[in-house]
């Protein structure tokens, strides 16, 4: 059984099997050599062992692999994306509009909110001639920066704030804190702001959320972008 160099390291048998199993055509041949179970293998797995192929110089064995990948994992948006990707950048196997269909479909699957799968469109795009398609996916991308730089600039506020005042807002209190002073009269004196001159919605006209305590422990606070879903606890949450 010949194991990829990638592998020939790796000391979990079982996962060693997984990987063969990968192999396009050895299915049978890794039942025979051995008696641990053959199990489905991961997507990361199947990257790997496509990058693997793709470093021997095996093109058609990093195609069938990719392929296989999404036998396995059709309902995965990176799946499609990756193949995607080969397609784009691998000159020989270059195909721009079998590209261009995978990146759809990772688009359908991920419901346009994953930011990989929308750059790999907008590359497919591009390569397929269809720049004007790729145009309104080019805008939504600028978005997400705009969006990280507001949480940055209000988390700094924040920053300003807790050294005034000597905490951070609380949760009632949210951002409004940063350009009205806080109904406390002795917080109100120690008080310095506005910290921003207006609170904005997000690029996509939601408002920034403020969490307190945040995440990290009970003096810590989060602010964060619901993203372009509007939905706050989806993967499409912006934050910096």
């Amino acid at each position: 059984m010949t194991v990829p160099e990638a592998f020939r390291n790796r000391d979990d048998a079982e996962i060693m099997v997984r990987f063969e199993a990968t192999d396009v055509g050895r299915l049978e041949a890794v039942r025979k050599l051995t008696d641990l179970p053959v199990v489905k293998p991961t997507l990361d797995d199947m990257d790997s062992l496509a990058v693997a192929y793709w470093k021997e110089g095996r093109r058609d064995d990093v195609v069938a692999v990719l392929e296989e990948a999404i036998r396995l994992f059709p309902d995965d948006p990176y799946a499609w994306a990756g193949f995607a990707r080969y397609l784009i950048r691998e000159e020989p196997r270059r195909d721009p509009p079998r590209a261009v269909a995978l990146a759809r479909k990772a688009m359908a699957l991920s419901e346009g909110k994953n930011g990989d799968v929308v750059d790999t469109l907008i590359e497919a795009l591009k390569l397929d001639g269809k720049a004007e398609e790729a145009a309104p996916y080019i805008e939504e991308r600028a978005r997400m920066p705009r969006a990280k730089e507001m949480i940055h600039t209000l988390m700094s506020a924040m920053d300003c704030f807790e050294n005034d005042v000597g905490r951070y807002p609380t949760a009632a209190e949210g951002l409004k804190v940063l350009i009205e002073p806080p109904a406390s009269p002795a917080d109100a004196k120690k008080w310095k702001g506005p910290y921003i001159k207006e609170l904005q919605n997000d690029p996509w006209g939601n408002p920034y959320k403020y969490v307190y305590p945040g995440a990290a422990g009970p003096k810590t606070f989060d602010v964060f972008s619901v993203g372009p879903d509007g939905k706050e606890g989806t993967e499409d949450d912006i934050v910096e």
